[in-house]
Order: structure tokens, then C-alpha cells, then sequence
């Protein structure tokens, strides 16, 4: 979308196509402000969000190349069992304030209600979740089975980051957090990473 005017691209090897392409003719004189939403074709893994990615180029001169730098609008998730730990866990689930909606506009909307996300995919000792970024409240936890059938909770905001409880889940954020249960302990600990960023640009007809 640039200037009141959108279109909708999709990518077939090699390029991106559109059927009402945007054309620097159809733009005012002067700097423009272009923005992109990219939402993947494929459905996410069971219950687990689509890897949405926003972007923006901004003040681009008429007829200049556009570089969009593109960020993922979600977050994500990694819940891992530790090797030490005494009881075996038979699955994990997050309790989060659900995605509603994405626009370039209003960029990721969420339910105010918390529910639960459960079954997403699976590596080898974890669970990863992609979700909606979001301020963190009493609500939010993650949940563990072991396979006795006992439930372990750990509320997301009294996990601690340098000694300061965790305030929110951010946008183009991944969340390693890695659960040690020994007997009816739960211990963690928690280490952050970026999502990578990623570049993008071409040059409009």
C-alpha cells in the first residue's frame, strides 16, 4: 500500500506479480510512503499462528528503488524440557490472549480473552508457539502434562529477565524458555534472541 493505494502481489519463482500492479505514474510528485504485509499461503502447524511479516520504506523518491525492511509481527514461543529433569513431561500448553486480525493499518489485533494453544509443533525435547504480541497479565501461563496426569503451571509474568519480571510478549521476539521439574519443582530459565529481520526490495514499473 502506498498513498491511499494498495494492491495484492504473490510470489512465483522467480519474482512477485500482480494483477493491478502499483506504477509510479499513478503517484503524486515528491517522497512516498510505501507499506507491505506479508501473509504466508500455507496454514500454520495445528493451532500455532502464521508467521506473519510487516514493512515499511518511507520518504522514497519518484521512481526510486523500494527497500522494504520486513519484521515478523508475532512472537514466538520455545518451551523445552530440560534433560535433568525427574518427571517426564507428556506435553505443553500455552494460555495466551488469542490473534484476531492483521492489517497494514492496524497491524495485529488480539481477543481480550485468554484461552489455551495446544499441539503446535513439535522439535525434539520442546514445543514452539507463534503468537500474538501482547501485554502479559496474570492470565497467561504455560502449562505442563507429566505422564502421571500432574499439572505443572508457570505464569509468564513472574518469569524474570536480569532480575525484572517479564512485562510482555514483543513482536519479532523469540522466547527460549527451558523447564527443569524435579519432583513437584518447577525451576527456569529464560534466554532471549531477535527474529531475524529480513531485507527485501525492487524497483516498480
Amino acid at each position: 500500500a502506498a498513498n491511499g493505494k494498495s494492491a495484492v502481489y504473490n510470489f512465483a519463482t522467480p519474482a512477485w506479480a500482480s494483477e493491478s500492479p502499483l506504477h509510479w505514474d499513478d503517484m503524486p510528485a515528491g517522497a512516498s510512503t510505501f507499506k507491505a504485509l506479508y501473509t504466508p499461503a500455507a496454514e500454520p502447524v495445528k493451532y500455532s499462528l502464521k508467521d506473519y511479516l510487516i514493512g515499511a520504506a518511507t520518504d522514497v523518491a519518484f521512481g526510486a528503488p523500494i527497500n522494504l525492511k520486513m519484521t515478523h509481527a508475532m512472537a514466538q514461543v520455545k518451551v523445552t524440557w530440560s534433560a535433568e529433569s525427574t518427571v517426564q513431561i507428556a506435553n505443553t500448553s500455552i494460555n495466551v490472549q488469542k490473534f484476531k486480525a492483521i492489517s497494514i493499518a492496524e497491524g495485529v489485533v488480539i481477543e481480550e480473552a485468554v484461552s489455551s494453544i495446544t499441539g503446535t509443533e513439535s522439535f525434539a525435547n520442546g514445543t514452539a508457539y507463534i503468537v500474538a504480541p501482547q501485554v502479559l497479565t496474570l492470565g497467561q501461563s504455560i502449562q505442563l502434562v507429566s505422564d502421571n496426569g500432574h499439572i505443572y503451571t508457570v505464569n509468564l509474568n513472574n518469569i524474570k529477565v536480569a532480575g525484572v519480571a517479564l512485562s510482555a510478549l514483543e513482536a519479532g521476539k523469540i522466547y527460549n524458555i527451558t523447564l527443569k521439574v524435579v519432583d513437584k519443582e518447577v525451576s527456569l530459565d529464560l534466554t532471549l534472541e531477535d527474529w531475524t529481520t529480513i531485507d527485501g526490495g525492487g524497483e516498480a514499473s
